[in-house]
């Protein structure tokens, strides 16, 4: 019998880690299903959030999708009266996306979701803990991989 603190042996890093995302997908998938949102949804509000206004081509690069997907996900924030796209002035060419007060609303609620998610997720964990990972992941995220200097005070 395997456990979190005695994993199966053999099981590779990228299997192991792929389960996890499988598992924080659907629990956020369930946290958000009485706002509507998808995660997907709740990813380009918490970027705009973020980074503020953003052309469409800085939100393909930050969210790493397809354009069509973009599109799709925009068409149905917009829809829903979260997010306005209107070309941008200096260049008519380019849309730029923009949160709206409903949208604010609704990444408030996502908030609160992440939060109960990350305390069934991550509430046996030490801050510590929570950090060195949350440093593996934002590196791994940003297409580099985990070094040393990731977590230089881990033992």
């Amino acid at each position: 019998m395997t456990s979190a603190s005695n994993p199966e042996p053999g099981v590779p890093l990228p299997v192991l880690l792929s389960q996890a995302g499988e598992r924080a997908r659907e629990l956020l998938q369930r946290q958000l299903a009485s706002s509507r949102l998808r995660p997907r949804h709740a990813n380009v509000l918490l970027l705009l959030e973020r980074r503020g206004a953003a052309g469409q081509q800085e939100l393909l690069e930050q969210l790493n999708v397809d354009a069509s997907v973009l599109v799709g996900l925009l068409n149905d924030l917009e829809g829903d009266g979260m997010v306005e796209r209107r070309r941008d002035p200096a260049d008519r060419r380019r849309h730029i996306v923009t949160i709206s007060a409903h949208g604010r609303t609704a990444v408030a609620e996502v908030h609160a979701s992440i939060d109960r998610m990350s305390e069934a997720l991550f509430g046996a964990l030490t801050d510590t803990d929570r950090d060195h990972l949350r440093r593996i992941l934002t590196a791994m995220s940003a297409g580099n991989p985990p070094t040393e200097s990731t977590c230089p005070d881990h033992p």
